[in-house]
């Protein structure tokens, strides 16, 4: 005797799943640009993303309008993009915070306190931060550096004197002056540094008033 199976059991068609998920493609993107920090690969997940933050005009928009659009006869579309930064020479250290995009100058200026920072676990501190004077973003970074004591690499030697807010050079020994160079020397107030070129040739304005006999002198980047 024959027993229907469908008195004990009952079966639903279907197709068995592959398991797991789909595979994302993504891609790994070396550069030279400075604006993606040393060990931190920074994601984006299209072109447009990557224009805004490189430029519309960078290397790196290019490569990636390319990447986002597939190939010929793809049937899936790339996911992410990882740049990461790959230096051929050695670089100075930076700090990177929060986005600013949005804040004014005057916001800016606004700004005042105190300001710790550890660097290399070297603490570096600055009692007294106002930025009311900055008279742009990166005047207010130099104004920061200075304050805490942060130096960049010596970029020139000279002999100089200072009255007011007027550097006069009367000799370069090494290199040269730019705008933004920290002054140093004997008698040269510690976080002066140049805001832009004098009205006279071997002249330079400076952003503290002081005055200073003819001596050596130094200039950081």
């Amino acid at each position: 005797m024959t027993i229907d199976a469908s008195l004990y059991s009952t079966s639903q068609p279907s197709v068995v799943g592959g398991g797991g998920t789909p595979l994302s493609m993504s891609a790994v993107l070396l550069t030279n640009n400075p604006r993606v920090p040393i060990g931190s690969p920074v994601p984006f997940g299209s072109g447009p993303a990557v224009a805004s933050y490189f430029g519309a005009a960078s290397v790196e928009a290019s490569l990636a309008a390319q990447y986002f659009s597939g190939f010929i006869g793809c049937t899936q579309l790339p996911n992410n993009v990882y740049f990461v930064q790959y230096p051929e020479a050695p670089v100075f250290a930076y700090l990177r915070g929060g986005s600013v995009a949005a804040m004014t100058l005057a916001q800016l200026q606004a700004l005042s306190g105190s300001l710790d920072v550890v660097i290399d676990g070297t603490l570096k501190s600055a009692a007294s931060v106002n930025l009311a004077t900055a008279t742009s973003f990166t005047a207010a970074a130099e104004m920061l550096g200075t304050t805490l004591g942060v130096l960049g690499v010596e970029c020139a030697t000279f002999t100089g004197s200072i009255a007011g807010t007027v550097l006069t050079v009367t000799s370069m020994t090494t290199g040269t002056l730019n705008v933004g160079d920290v002054i140093a020397g004997a008698g040269v107030t510690a976080g002066t540094y140049i805001t832009s070129a004098g009205t006279v040739s071997g002249t330079w304005n400076l952003s503290v008033t002081q005055t200073v006999a003819t001596e050596a002198m130094t200039a950081n980047n």
